[in-house]
């Protein structure tokens, strides 16, 4: 089984080499700020940086953004860049301040004024870690700094100011590794004194160090160094000549016919790499100098290399920007580099490539170089066992194999495949079948099937043949008894079409209950007992028997729906390859098929693969732009996840900080998040999705999500990426606080509320009491006027009182008269004592009436009976009523209830208890409400007298301020025959009366 692997290439190839791995170019044009770029790095979140003559520029993919001295850079010309243990990555300027990248943003060292001032003439010519995590900066002449990024301390530890012309250099060799102490003294790993290097510029000499006097060994000058645990490599001035240290002594790597720039290093797989003036790129593996170096990017002069975190290659040069591969170990020829607009078929044969082209052109590749051979026109090309055969136009078809060429002439045909069984050998061409016996010399049957043949083979007894239009079957059994009965059809053009009954006995539609099956078929092979069929525009299918066990529709579950043809390799691998890549399978243990895609980005060739060759490790895709030639030792499928970042967050148009819970105010509500994945190798095509608190995540492929007025509340932004291999990114998280305005947050609210009560509860108050005033007022009205009636009351008692005494006095009648006023001065006390309180007792009321009677007898010649109905279980002290309530009416009595006539003259006064009310009554027999009328009428008087209006009034008014109310009923009272035999006056007190809401008291 084939191992796994993946093929690495770019969409956009701005410049491809013939021959060579294919690059990615990004140059002025594209954003950055100069074609001559001196270094490439990357930081610690990803980001891939560019130093040039015209500042600093950091690259996610996407974009360039350039920063420059108006960002903080000490100078616009960076010369170098280093990465350090921590991941910062550490500028070099034309400057003599230390500048640093980390988490994507430009960083500078703290330079007091005092150390300006020293530094003004010096520029850093390197920058180093020691072991300790420290960080040193050597500037020319010998002048040394050390920065302590935990205490963010800078500080000179060396300088050679009496050995100017000396500039230091540091390595790490073989029992050599350099440190420099704090105290300015050079020491090695072991913590022993020497082994340490400076390079006279003057002079060229190389001196190894034992104290800072001590100067021995002299050699040319040096140029620049590189540098890893076990090695360290020299340039020195002006040889073309790497060198190492091995014993104290200088030994040479390597020389080269041109001279060496300062440009070399080691990558982070060990490789050393040198470039050279206008020669590309020399890569030497594991820095092994006695085998042959890889080279690439030729023709062009090479300042830096950098393999990034998802193992991408890029190159920065001296003129022509920066490129980048995901692979280097891919090479790559373009049909214009062939001569063609366009390639037309590949077929292989072991380790031998072939090509024809849209031109007819027909080429041998061997030994990775393409030689073209004149074999005249050469149209399609179809493998064919351990052959291939070439077809050229228009008659003839080669086929070349290990022993030669043998020819054979068709008319004007053009062969689209070729299928053998164990005894015969299918040829098929656009509309036809030719087939040959094993052995035959020639091709003897001509079977027309009117449709377009892509594909045979045969599978469970029968020759499976894909069309146009599907896929038909012929039962090989069939074919030969139908050759033997017709020999008429040997070496003629007649089709079965013309035998309509032979016709329908040998082909037959195959799967044609699945509808998906009756398109065009771009391939058929049987793989591991099924048959898989490769349709275009509708995806793979596996078929075990008559049924399909498993399809592949999809450009999820394949590189795309349009499979353009299948290839088995001599392994018995199986591949699809089609629009924008190919798809390989394999069986699990379970019997379940898999599927690795490996699409167009991942470097899967071209867009529309026309076909593919693998030969023990060498894999060929041909598309109609080119043909690709990878290694599969050298194929992985990316292990990164994409690195998801917010880049900006805008708040109404104005900047802030993405890792900061947003505390925001209610109108800071326009919101807009730029975010990126970091995935060089996806060349964008990265599935973003995000969702807002936990709601469904929505898919989109922009970098920006805008929130034009989002309301108050708390929210939590969720981002992920997902690159084309189906790898997540981390869920990157941005909370997000608006405040509601102030008058609706619950600290206002509440306060809002508790004003709102106290003004209420002080509204009320005041009203209460303005009403309890007001209420009072009337009460003290009503009560003043309710004494003002009881007042009247009395000078209308007494006028008539004295007018009774005075009758008495005419009369001579000395004995009543002084009775009388004895009677008359008794009354006057209670009534006064009475007259003083709104309400007096039952007794006390009785009382009083019965005195006033007693008067009321002695001013009367007449007879008059007077009975008193009342109840006996009465306690009359218990129940009170207004004073002198019943006296008025009584006082009615006498003046208006008799006439002269009435001889019998009757007065009942009752009281007793009904139902919680106290019932009073006063009755007489006398002539009744109308006749007392028609009396007053005529002796021109009014019916009612003065008392009983004023104790009417005083009734109202008590019913003012209490409640229940008191009731006063005047009625005529009959016999059995109807006759009025008198006048009732009755009162209904309610037994518990109180006093009225203060407010309802009007």
């Amino acid at each position: 089984m084939i191992i796994r692997f993946l093929l690495i290439f770019t969409i956009f190839f701005p410049h491809i080499l013939e021959g060579q791995t294919p690059f990615t170019n990004y140059s002025l044009e594209d954003g950055l700020p100069s074609n001559e770029c001196n270094s490439i790095g990357q930081d610690n979140l990803g980001y891939i940086w560019i130093a040039t003559n015209n500042g600093i520029s950091r690259f996610d993919g996407y974009e360039f953004k350039t920063y420059t001295t108006s960002h903080g850079l000490p100078s616009n010309e960076i010369i170098n860049l280093y990465s350090d243990s921590k991941e910062r990555l550490w500028l070099v300027p034309l400057h003599f301040q230390p500048t640093y990248i980390m988490d994507g943003s430009v960083h500078s060292v703290p330079i007091s004024d005092k150390q300006r001032e020293e530094l003004d003439d010096y520029v850093i010519k390197v920058i180093i870690e020691n072991r300790e995590g420290k960080i040193l900066v050597i500037y020319h002449s010998l002048l040394i700094y050390e920065y302590d990024p935990l205490t963010n301390i800078y500080r000179k530890i060396l300088d050679f100011e009496s050995r100017e012309r000396f500039v230091p250099v540091f390595y790490r060799g073989s029992g050599s590794n350099l440190l420099i102490s704090s105290g300015g003294t050079v020491y090695t790993d072991n913590g022993e004194k020497g082994a340490a290097y400076l390079i006279d510029d003057d002079s060229g000499a190389l001196i190894r160090l034992k104290s800072k006097a001590d100067m021995s060994l002299y050699m040319k000058s040096y140029h620049n160094f590189a540098s890893r645990d076990d090695l360290t490599i020299f340039h020195l001035i002006p040889d073309s000549a790497l060198y190492t240290i091995r014993n104290d002594s200088l030994v040479i790597l390597a020389k080269y016919s041109i001279p060496i720039s300062r440009h070399f290093g080691f990558d982070k797989k060990g490789d050393f790499w040198l470039g050279l003036a206008k020669q590309g790129v020399y890569i030497y593996e594991q820095a092994k100098f006695d085998q042959s170096p890889k080279k690439v990017l030729d023709g062009y002069t090479i300042t830096s290399r950098l393999i990034d975190n998802e193992g991408n290659y890029w190159y920065s040069t001296v003129s022509k920007g920066i490129f980048f591969t995901p692979n280097e170990n891919l090479i790559y020829y373009s049909a214009d580099k062939l001569g063609s607009s366009k390639l037309r078929s590949i077929a292989g044969l072991g380790p031998n490539i072939y090509i024809s082209t849209q031109e007819k052109d027909f080429y041998h590749i061997n030994k990775d170089r393409p030689v073209k051979l004149s074999l005249g026109d050469v149209s399609y090309l179809v493998n064919f066992n351990d052959s291939f055969i070439v077809i050229t136009t228009p008659d003839i078809r080669r086929s070349i194999q290990f022993n030669g060429i043998v020819e054979q002439t068709f008319s004007n045909n053009s062969v689209e495949c070729i299928y053998e069984t164990d005894s015969l050998i299918y040829l098929g061409f656009r509309r036809r079948i030719f087939v040959k016996g094993k052995g035959e010399k020639e091709f003897q049957n001509n079977l027309r099937l009117g449709k377009y043949i892509f594909s045979i083979t045969s599978y469970n007894d029968q020759l499976i043949v894909g069309t146009e239009q599907g896929i038909l079957s012929i039962n090989d059994s069939l074919l030969s008894a139908v050759r033997d009965r017709h020999p008429n059809l040997v070496n003629t053009l007649i089709g079965f079409e013309n035998f309509d009954n032979l016709h329908d006995s040998i082909l037959s539609p195959y799967l044609s209950h699945i509808p998906k099956l009756k398109g065009k078929v771009s391939g058929l092979k049987v793989f591991k007992e099924h048959l898989v069929i490769s349709m275009q525009g509708n995806g793979v299918y596996i078929v075990k028997d008559d049924s399909v066990k498993q399809s592949f529709e999809n450009k999820d579950e394949l590189q795309n729906d349009f499979s353009s043809g299948l290839y088995l390799d001599q392994e018995d691998n199986l591949y699809s390859y089609g629009m924008n890549g190919f798809a390989s399978f394999s069986f699990n243990s379970d019997g379940s098929i898999e599927r690795s895609v490996y699409r167009q980005i991942d470097g899967a060739g071209w867009s529309d693969l026309i076909g593919m060759h693998i030969y023990k490790d060498s894999v060929w895709l041909a598309a109609k732009s080119g043909i690709s030639l990878y290694k599969k030792e050298n194929f992985s499928l990316p292990s990164m996840k994409p690195l998801l970042y917010f880049e900006e967050v805008l708040v109404n148009q104005n900047r802030v900080n993405p890792n900061e819970l947003l505390n925001l105010k209610h109108y800071e509500n326009n919101i807009r998040i730029d975010f990126k994945a970091l995935s060089f190798r996806s060349l964008k095509n990265i599935i973003y999705r995000y969702r807002l608190n936990g709601a469904e995540w929505v898919e989109t492929k922009g970098t920006n999500i805008t929130f034009p007025s989002l309301p108050h509340g708390d929210y939590q932004l969720e981002i992920e990426a997902e690159n084309p291999w189906g790898q997540k990114s981390e869920i990157a998280t941005l909370q997000i606080q608006i405040f509601p305005p102030i008058y609706l947050r619950w600290w206002f609210v509440t306060l809002e509320l508790l004003l709102l009560g106290i003004l209420i509860f002080f509204f009320i108050r005041w009203r209460v009491n303005q009403m309890s005033s007001r209420a009072m007022i009337n009460l003290e009205k009503y009560q003043n006027k309710h004494l003002a009636l009881n007042a009247q009351l009395n000078p209308h008692f007494i006028f008539n009182s004295l007018t009774a005494i005075d009758q008495l006095v005419n009369k001579y009648e000395s004995v009543k008269s002084s009775e009388y006023l004895r009677s008359f001065a008794n009354l006057m006390r209670q009534t006064l004592e009475n007259s003083k309180s709104h309400m007096v007792s039952l007794k006390m009321d009785l009382d009083l009436l019965r005195e006033y009677l007693r008067l009321e007898l002695l001013l009367f010649d007449e007879q008059i009976e007077l009975i008193y109905d009342i109840d006996p279980e009465l306690e009359e002290e218990q129940y009170f009523l207004p004073p002198m309530l019943l006296q008025p009416y009584v006082e009615n009595v006498f003046q208006h209830a008799w006439s002269e006539d009435t001889t019998s003259r009757t007065m009942i006064i009752g009281a007793k208890l009904e139902v919680n009310n106290l019932y009073l009554y006063v009755e007489d027999n006398g002539v009744g409400l109308k006749a007392s009328k028609e009396k007053g009428r005529k002796e021109g008087k009014d019916h009612h007298s003065s008392g009983m209006s004023i104790s009417s009034s005083r009734i109202d008014l008590f019913n003012k301020l209490y409640e229940p109310a008191i009731k006063l009923n005047i009625e005529s009272v009959y016999d059995k025959g109807s006759k009025n035999t008198g006048t009732r006056i009755s009162i209904l007190i309610p037994l518990k009366m109180h006093l009225k809401p203060l407010e309802s008291i009007k």
